[in-house]
């Protein structure tokens, strides 16, 4: 089940595409009730210590622990519209939904919606402006945007000429799936000193085949698949396509990371990026 969660996590992130939804603002007398349809959100509202004002997330929404208490409205990308309806939000803030017709259905329901995306790197800031023009904590949103975005600068700025092992990111095993350039976790890599393999290609993810990686040879294999550390490494080691690589050959093959972290765009994404740092240098 956690396999699948973060699976589904990845996936989601990957392929949505975001925009801005207008919407008609509630009464000014109506007290803040804040629905959070997406993890990243949900971590980035309790990190603007706007936690009081949320009434609802999604199964997904799990950092920090005190947001599992709160009540859920389905899976991520995918809420039930009536528990929706249950909760009595005035506004409901996400990045992406399966049925593109319940943010107008809400807004006939007078609950105004807010799209904001969380797809690269430098969405993130802009995100917890967003976040702190609804919850009206501009102040704390601003000054954690600009730390954020002056810590990616500095990260940014470090010697570029080192040598850059070639990453594969394996993110789902049947079917073969990797990450392209559309995904902030090509921008992990590339702060964290590799070189995303996919990265030609403009897709946040898609499939691949055996001899496409083969091809390329990678250095390193960088699991976003859940499991037990050794496992993967064993079970491409047992196919002669996958044992012919750099990566099997050296037993560079790097799982065990914290998922919920490199998955999730929200506030703790330079950890994200040191995690992944450390495990290239191993």
């Amino acid at each position: 089940m956690k396999k699948a969660i973060h699976f589904t996590f990845c996936i989601l992130h990957f392929t949505f595409l975001f925009s801005c939804s207008p919407s008609s603002p509630p009464s000014p007398s109506s007290p803040l009730r804040i629905l959070s349809l997406a993890p990243s959100l949900t971590e980035i509202l309790f990190a603007l210590d706007a936690a009081p004002l949320l009434v609802g997330r999604t199964d997904s929404c799990d950092f920090p622990v005190e947001a599992s208490s709160l009540p859920s409205t389905g899976s991520f990308g995918d809420p039930g519209i009536e528990r929706i309806l249950a909760l009595r939000p005035t506004h409901v803030v996400y990045v992406d939904l399966r049925d593109k017709t319940i943010p107008d259905f809400l807004r006939r329901h007078n609950i105004e919606t807010h799209q904001i995306p969380c797809d690269r790197l430098d969405d993130i800031a802009p995100a917890f402006r967003a976040l702190g023009e609804i919850t009206q904590t501009r102040g704390k949103a601003g000054a954690l945007a600009t730390r954020l975005e002056n810590r990616l600068s500095e990260l940014r700025g470090k010697p570029g000429d080192l040598p850059r092992p070639g990453v594969f990111l394996l993110m789902w095993h049947d079917p073969l799936m990797t990450v392209g350039s559309g995904s902030f976790i090509t921008d992990l890599v590339q702060l964290a000193g590799g070189r995303n393999l996919a990265a030609e290609v403009p897709d946040a993810y898609f499939n691949v085949s055996l001899e496409w990686v083969v091809a390329r040879n990678p250095e390193i294999i960088l699991s976003l698949v859940d499991a037990e550390p050794g496992v993967l490494h064993a079970r491409l080691s047992e196919n002669p396509g996958w044992a012919a690589t750099r990566a099997i050959r050296e037993n560079r093959v790097l799982d065990g990371l914290p998922l919920d972290i490199i998955c999730r765009p929200g506030p703790r994404i330079v950890e994200a990026v040191e995690a992944i740092q450390k495990a290239l240098e191993k």
